[in-house]
């Protein structure tokens, strides 16, 4: 009985049966692979243990009109002999995708095949139509880069294939690419298609062992083709057998112990077994297994409003009453982490009865958001607490940053040596002692140079959970940027028993050829995790029903908004980012963001911050610090929410937000 379904599966048994040698002939067919593939999960697609049937496989043919099949799209192209032949191995293939060609001819026509296309194309037609998500391949064969060469492109080819393959990596975690050296023109390969092609080796040996290549480039001669490109039945025919060689070495290295190493350079054997003994498959829920996650569109909510002592939007009385309880007007920002059983939240630049820019801390023990929050601020005396370490200036956008509780003690780390074009800004880890000490530890970093200025730090959540990591844990991972909205992301790390003096710390200085993070103890060094040029708050939480990161932060030009990210490792990959939220898409402007273009005036206005509070009605609001409460993140089912603080600006007060993404 075949166990379909995107929900977790227990006690079921994959069986890889008659998994035969290469026929003669086919071993001039080069595939290049690397030393050890991972176990493939077959799109979670089991069997019971003791019945006979065949392996499944999940097939999307990707790619061009070469893959469609032109120029007779009835005989369905490679696909109409790569179905017999795989059968004949003793695979059930399915071939997936969205589009048909070999209709009638071939049991199986499905594929994703673009005739006229090009390699950005492809990648804008995934991103747009979720082909992959929708059809969710064990295997993928890519033939991509015809149309790009033709058309002029083919300096930027080799580029945008490897951005294409990190595309598809990402989205399907356990999915298997084979990249083919592409079939040249008739006439036969000229310097263009050579020198494409042999950029391909490199992309797919720097990608890591669920890439693999197949040689295209040889294998047709004249009398194949139909016309000056596309082959004819005798060459889709060849092209079939060189696919065949290239999956069956796939699976026959998936058979082997994930952990198993072969000498670099070597092929993994392919194995004739008539029947190989099942190994157990099962998926526990909440495990990462596969994980794709998507917002679930309109989902994005205000909950309600926590600094103020009128809800703007609702007209209704906040919880925490910050105005009566405590003269706090207005503050921004609200970075979170728990410590003694409360959340801890760091605010900025605040508005109240000080009349200075200070900045302040609040905490609550709330556990459902959806039953409100109440915000209690620390105090000392009659006044709220600012915070204020000694010899390090805290004026106007000087701000605690970041905080973590580590052995029993608070830590807050804020940013200082603020100046307009931002060359001098330092962020200083302290230590805080209630009700009010604030203790300068060390500089963590420094402008024009540093990549920690604005961070978001967490815990290492369980010893050796991370592979990858250095020895001298456990440690403190950090995630930074450095100019405030002009920077990429970076990750660091320190060891906990360390965190006080920064002895040890290492920064994330990128991937080596076999996909291991290599780590530096030069701050200069340290590679982007996310690649962006416009960030600067974010929030990293660790989710652990899930088993993976979730990132948070705003973005500016081209594309604003609120994005989301998730990643199993704090290093990556990163997913693709998704619009959390955004002020116009999610009716937020002048509904709690103010809009000075609103007419009637939508009564949003102030407080507000600087000059601004000349003429509050003219300060357009925004959105901006999406700082997630790690506490709040909730998994139901399949359902995922995130409750997260964000600023408006104007008025200057916080929110509490959620969204809910859907998990597969």
């Amino acid at each position: 009985m075949l166990v379909h379904g995107r929900v977790p599966i227990k006690s079921l048994l994959l069986s890889l049966a008659s998994l035969a040698l290469l026929q003669p002939g086919f071993a001039s067919h080069q595939v290049n692979t690397s030393p050890s593939f991972p176990a493939l999960s077959f799109n979670r697609i089991a069997y019971v243990e003791g019945t006979s049937q065949k392996t499944r496989l999940k097939v999307t043919p990707l790619g061009d009109s070469i893959t469609f099949g032109t120029r007779d799209p009835r005989y369905g192209g490679y696909r109409n002999q790569l179905g017999t032949l795989l059968t004949t191995d003793g695979y059930s293939i399915d071939f997936v995708g969205s589009r048909q060609s070999g209709n009638g001819v071939i049991p199986d026509p499905d594929n994703e095949g673009h005739p006229g296309w090009t390699i950005p194309q492809i990648k804008n037609g995934i991103d747009s139509n979720r082909w992959l998500e929708t059809y969710q391949p064990d295997i993928i064969l890519l033939h991509i880069g015809t149309n790009d060469l033709r058309q002029g492109d083919a300096a930027s080819a080799p580029g945008n294939l490897s951005t294409l393959l990190d595309d598809i990596l990402m989205r399907l975690p356990q999915t298997h690419v084979i990249v083919a050296q592409i079939i040249p023109f008739r006439r036969g390969p000229d310097r263009v298609y050579e020198s494409y092609n042999s950029a391909i080796a490199g992309i797919v040996e720097s990608k890591g062992p669920r890439v693999s290549m197949v040689d295209m480039q040889n294998i047709l001669s004249p009398s194949d083709y139909a016309d000056g490109l596309h082959p004819n039945a005798g060459g889709y025919d060849k092209m079939a057998r060189a696919w065949e060689s290239a999956i069956r070495a796939v699976l026959s290295s998936s058979t082997q112990h994930p952990t198993e190493q072969r000498p670099p350079g070597t092929t993994p054997p392919v194995v004739a077994v008539e029947k190989m003994k099942p190994s157990v498959t099962s998926v526990a829920q909440g495990t990462a297994t596969g994980l794709v996650i998507h917002y679930v569109p309109d989902s994005s909510t205000k909950l309600e409003q926590l600094i103020g002592d009128e809800d703007k939007e609702l007209h209704q009385p906040t919880r925490s009453r910050t105005v009566t309880r405590y003269q706090l007007q207005g503050t921004d920002l609200g970075y979170s982490f728990e410590h003694n059983g409360r959340v801890y939240f760091l605010f900025g630049d605040t508005v109240g009865r000080l009349d200075r820019a200070l900045d302040t801390i609040a905490t609550t023990e709330a556990s459902d958001p959806e039953h409100g929050v109440r915000l209690d601020f620390l105090t000392v005396g009659n006044d709220y607490l600012t915070v204020q370490p000694p010899g390090i200036r805290m004026g106007a956008f000087e701000v605690p940053v970041s905080g973590i509780s580590l052995g029993g003690q608070i830590y807050v780390v804020v940013s200082t040596n603020h100046s307009l074009n931002r060359t001098a800004d330092r962020s200083v880890l302290t230590k805080f002692i209630p009700p009010a000490t604030f203790t300068p530890l060390r500089t963590i970093s420094q402008l024009p140079l540093g990549r920690f200025i604005k961070m978001s730090m967490h815990a290492e959540p369980e010893p050796g959970l991370m592979a990858g990591l250095p020895p001298g844990g456990p440690f403190v991972v950090v995630w930074g940027t450095g100019v405030y909205r002009k920077s990429d992301a970076y990750l660091s790390i320190v060891p906990a028993e360390n965190f006080e003096t920064g002895k040890g710390t290492r920064y994330f200085a990128g991937l080596d050829a076999a996909r291991v993070p290599t780590w530096s103890d030069n701050e200069s060094d340290a590679k982007p995790i996310v690649r962006n040029g416009t960030l600067g708050d974010l929030s990293v939480t660790w989710c652990k029903d899930l088993g993976v990161w979730l990132m948070t932060y705003d973005r500016r030009e081209p594309t604003r908004g609120i994005a989301f990210s998730y990643s199993r490792m704090p290093w990556g990959p990163w997913s693709e980012p998704q619009i959390l939220f955004d002020i116009l898409r999610d009716g937020a402007l002048g509904k709690f963001i103010h809009n000075p273009r609103a007419h009637p005036d939508d009564g949003l206005a102030g407080p507000v911050i600087g000059k601004g509070q000349a003429n509050p009605g003219a300060v357009r609001g925004g959105a901006y610090a999406p700082y997630v409460v790690e506490r709040f993140t909730k998994l139901k089912g399949s359902e995922l929410s995130l409750y997260y603080v964000l600023s408006t600006w104007n008025p200057y007060v916080v929110v509490l937000m959620k969204s809910r993404l859907q998990v597969e």
